[in-house]
């Protein structure tokens, strides 16, 4: 960092955070109409920087798997945010690629059906509910491409509808 050719303390550098600086939550529940209800999720994480070891390209498998299109350095291309292929930092020194982490996710959103009491008392039922969710709704996270922040994979979105009946 100080360019004096010394590799030592004068050269290191604060590149920020692991933990997240600041979360926030928020949730909401909402009686639409006479039956019906909304209810959703948010929360966010942010502030934190975490590595991406794929981004080193150090595990010389090229060969054998799928990797992430980035663009990686070349005489062409001087990046320094992606190491060159097949870098190692066995042959020379060892470091860590680390990205901003930040994201917001709507973790859960939910609309349900009260079915109405003039149609239940036909039946032997008391009470029954319709409901249809989505969990893992989205996700904005401005800084990390390399799928979801929380778990370094892809997360998946799930879709389920439930029938809840009380006798």
């Amino acid at each position: 960092m100080n360019n004096d050719g010394i590799l030592n303390d004068a050269d290191k550098q604060f590149l920020g955070y692991n933990s997240p600086r600041f979360r926030w939550t928020m949730t909401n529940n909402f009686n639409i109409f006479n039956n019906w209800e909304f209810s959703f999720i948010l929360y966010s994480l942010w502030g934190q920087k975490d590595d991406f070891d794929l981004a080193k390209h150090d595990n010389h498998v090229e060969d054998r798997r799928n990797t992430w299109d980035v663009p990686y350095w070349t005489p062409d291309n001087p990046t320094d945010t992606y190491a060159r292929l097949r870098s190692s930092p066995a042959k020379g020194v060892g470091y860590d690629a680390y990205f901003d982490q930040s994201y917001i996710r709507l973790e859960n959103v939910a609309i349900s059906y009260r079915l109405p009491q003039a149609l239940l008392s036909r039946t032997f039922l008391e009470t029954g509910w319709l409901s249809f969710n989505i969990r893992n709704g989205a996700m904005w996270a401005p800084e990390w491409i390399f799928g979801d922040p929380e778990n370094g994979t892809r997360t998946p979105r799930i879709f389920s509808l439930g029938l809840n009946l009380t006798m």
